[in-house]
């Protein structure tokens, strides 16, 4: 039960970060919009289908923690992508 709980958070975490995303592509993280426009968009709407097929593995797998954790993976790599971006690009 705990697990599904931290998935659950942990989802929540990644679909607001994608919803965020997705609604400030225009100067996100204090860099100009000419330049945040395209890694806004790709890196917010992987992270809310992200964190729906976090909801859905959890809702159909439980308590078992591999289908779920793949997309925990792969949203924490998405998310230092994200960081390596926003960072390239803030001292570019």
């Amino acid at each position: 039960m705990m697990i599904m709980i931290t998935f659950v958070v942990f989802a929540l975490i990644i679909g607001a970060m994608g919803i965020y995303l997705l609604r400030h592509r225009t100067g996100f993280m204090g860099i100009a919009a000419t330049q945040a426009k395209m890694p806004a968009t790709i890196f917010g709407w992987f992270f809310t289908v992200d964190a729906a097929l976090l909801l859905i593995s959890v809702v159909i797998y439980r308590d078992a923690p591999l289908p779920a954790g793949i997309f925990v993976i792969l949203a924490t790599i998405m998310t230092t992508a994200l960081a390596l971006t926003a960072v390239r690009r803030l001292f570019k």
